[in-house]
């Protein structure tokens, strides 16, 4: 990527993202892609205060940077159990309306650019909300890109930031009860506490940015072009995938 370029993932006040850097010119064949985990419909006063109590339909998206020392995927959407129980996500399935249509399945829509989640080198989570992390367990060989402090935050939360954390999409990170170590080894996860050039070549670049929650992390540069990803409107002036930026 020639220009910076940052992703913004916004619920609420959130700003989480990923980016190339200002500063140097990227290898070649890098591009990003912007895929769809489907929409939730929520009150647009619950996204802007302010705003109108009416009902807007909004994008959940995720992104995909392909590098050639490896893939990075950015977020992961909702769950996809939800496309077969809704239960999973209790009350929440009700309170966001979540499209559950199987085309929205993320192995389906990284396949629109022939990958396969075993295909992704990192999975870098803005913060672990049911709308950003719900889909990590589909990456066991993957490493996990994640804020100590949101980890944290994710299994006991500060007061006032509980909400959107789904148990189940995390759990597995734990060892059993009584083991002497509290991460299950057969996950790679790197827990930071701070920023993060993922290929040492300033064109992948994780920040941490807090605001949504304790541990948020986003990637941003000067003279950035910012692409976020729960804006209906700025979402349909996207190319989308197979499209791409480079």
């Amino acid at each position: 990527m020639k220009r910076s370029i940052v992703v913004l993932a916004a619920v609420a006040l959130v700003l989480v993202g990923i980016a190339g850097s200002a500063l140097a010119e990227s290898p070649a064949g890098m591009r990003l892609y912007a895929f769809s985990s489907g929409a939730l419909t929520v009150a647009k006063n619950f996204l802007q205060a302010g705003g109108p109590p009416t009902q807007i339909q909004i994008p959940v998206g995720f992104f995909v940077v392909r590098h050639p020392r490896g893939n990075v995927i950015f977020d992961t959407g909702n769950n996809d159990r939800i496309l077969t129980d809704p239960g999973y996500w209790g009350d929440f399935v009700k309170a966001l309306n979540p499209v559950r249509t199987p085309d929205i399945a993320i192995d389906v829509q990284l396949g629109k650019i022939g990958l396969k989640p075993d295909d992704i080198k990192y999975v870098v989570i803005g913060h672990m909300h049911l709308d950003h992390g719900g889909n990590i367990a589909k990456f066991p060989n993957s490493t996990l890109v994640v804020q100590k402090d949101e980890i944290r935050n994710a299994f006991w939360p500060e007061p006032g930031t509980a909400c959107c954390y789904v148990p189940g999409d995390f759990m597995f990170l734990r060892t059993p009860p009584g083991a002497m170590m509290p991460n299950d080894p057969k996950w790679k996860v790197f827990q930071l506490e701070g920023d993060i050039d993922l290929f040492a070549d300033n064109s992948v670049v994780v920040k941490r940015w807090v605001g949504h929650t304790p541990g948020s992390q986003m990637q941003a540069r000067e003279n950035a072009n910012y692409f976020t990803a729960h804006d209906p409107d700025a979402w349909k002036t996207m190319k989308h995938a197979p499209e791409y930026w480079e």
